[in-house]
């Protein structure tokens, strides 16, 4: 019924682990590390009925001391889709929370960097965000932290926000 491309795609996959629909839009997130970290990643709002772009951004570019794809923020993760908001993990260890309404940024975590205490009082690391989505609910919002293929960072942390 319509086509539309939303990103180069790559040998990483373009668009790898999924996107995520409302009733009148989809949500699809691209990876492009191959472009470096001033091109890649980026999340992209297409019309459901027409194939559309509603909105198209890219995620803020890293302050890296490399500019290869471990630096890159491509967007590889499934997004997970709420009323209101669009979350997106990027292999550079960060998870955003876009606006559905025009896709700016909302909130972000950058799981990466200094270790964070565990509830069982070990230290973990964050990692890349790839592969499966946050889940949302009951007010919560858990996403892992941590992915070792192909380039990206390991980590071993499950996170979970709440609302103070």
């Amino acid at each position: 019924m319509w086509e539309h491309r939303v990103g180069a795609g790559n040998r990483r996959g373009g668009t790898m682990w999924g996107s995520a629909a409302d009733d009148a839009v989809v949500y699809v997130p691209n990876v492009d590390t191959q472009l470096g970290p001033g091109k890649a990643g980026g999340l992209t709002a297409l019309r459901l009925d027409t194939g559309a772009e509603v909105w198209s951004v890219k995620p803020p570019v890293p302050d890296c001391k490399v500019n290869d794809e471990s630096c890159a923020p491509g967007q590889s993760a499934a997004v997970t889709v709420i009323p209101g908001a669009v979350f997106s993990g990027s292999t550079n260890g960060v998870m955003r929370a876009y606006s559905a309404e025009d896709g700016h940024v909302m909130w972000q975590f950058s799981a990466m960097g200094e270790p964070i205490m565990t509830v069982n009082g070990v230290a973990g690391r964050g990692g890349s965000i790839n592969g499966a989505g946050p889940t949302v609910v009951g007010g919560m919002v858990f996403m892992n932290s941590g992915y070792a293929y192909g380039g990206d960072t390991p980590g071993n942390l499950l996170i979970a926000f709440g609302v103070e």
